[in-house]
Parts: structure tokens; C-alpha cells; sequence
């Protein structure tokens, strides 16, 4: 049975250009949503992936971003440094994980899919990996989370219905 992705990524700006830092995967099905069902990923980008040419021309940092960054906890900075995967190797691994996940009824989640799945496109585009879902297979997740509390009247709690 195919399934449905939700994306979550950090960066290091705001911009379709901005360097990432991580890309998180969870994979889930909409007839099992429960949170023990759940299967995530995550690549954390080595930096020095960045460094080399054309990267180093192509992709950008943020002066606000790394100045938000500096103010987190130092937790949350280390958190990148775990396990870190060079960004061509972390693209390929998540374009090959989704491609296997998505079914043609399936859709790519993302708060905001403009955000989030707009820089892993550039990523991918530049560095001629193949896009692994369709454009019209994207999906809001923060206008869903609105629909759903609207049209029922529940709460979310965990980011769960």
C-alpha cells in the first residue's frame, strides 16, 4: 500500500535558495493514523557539502536565520551535527525513499509546501536529481490542520487530529 509524506526541513534562510541543514521524512497512511505507525527519516546535511563550487555560488545563507539560530538552545544546533550526509547522497537517499513511498493517488505534505518543498526542488533541480512527486500532489498541511478544526470542532494535540 502506497502512503502519503509529511516533509519538515531546516535552513539556513528563507529564500528558495537557502542552504539546508536537514531534511525530515515521516511517512504515514490516512487509514492509520497513529503515531506508532509512523516511519521518519532524517538527513543531516553536511555543511561542507555546501563549501564546494557550484554550491558555494548557488545556494545562500541568511544573516537573520543564523542570527535566530544563535539565539536556540545549544541543543538544537548539535542535533544537526548528528550523523551528517553530504547533500548530494542525503538528495538521491530521499528522492529514492520517496519515490518508493508515493503511489499515484499519494501527496507530499509540508507547513508550508512553498516553503519546504520549493528549496528541496532548487536543491534537486541544481543538482539534477529527480523531483520525486508531481506538482499536484502537494499538500498543505497547515490548511488542513485549519479545514479540519473548522469543520469539526476538534483539537489538535501532538499535531494530531
Amino acid at each position: 500500500m502506497k502512503a502519503d509524506l509529511m516533509i519538515d526541513i531546516e535552513t539556513l534562510g528563507t529564500r528558495s535558495t537557502s542552504r539546508m541543514l536537514s531534511i525530515g521524512v515521516c511517512i504515514f497512511h490516512w487509514d492509520a493514523w497513529h503515531s506508532d505507525t509512523f516511519k521518519t527519516f532524517t538527513w543531516n546535511i553536511n555543511q561542507a557539502s555546501y563549501a564546494k563550487k557550484p554550491y558555494s555560488e548557488l545556494f545562500t545563507t541568511d544573516t537573520a536565520t543564523l542570527k535566530w539560530w544563535s539565539e536556540q538552545e545549544e541543543d538544537a544546533a548539535k542535533a544537526f551535527l548528528e550523523d551528517p550526509v553530504m547533500l548530494e547522497d542525503a538528495l538521491e537517499e530521499f528522492s529514492d525513499l520517496a519515490q518508493s513511498v508515493l503511489g499515484q493517488n499519494s501527496h507530499i505534505w509540508a507547513n508550508s509546501p512553498s516553503f519546504d518543498l520549493s528549496i528541496i526542488d532548487n536543491h534537486c533541480t541544481m543538482l539534477d536529481v529527480r523531483r520525486p512527486w508531481n506538482y499536484w500532489a502537494e499538500g498543505d498541511y497547515r490548511t488542513f490542520k485549519i479545514a479540519y478544526v473548522t469543520v469539526t470542532g476538534d483539537r489538535f494535540q501532538n499535531g494530531l487530529p
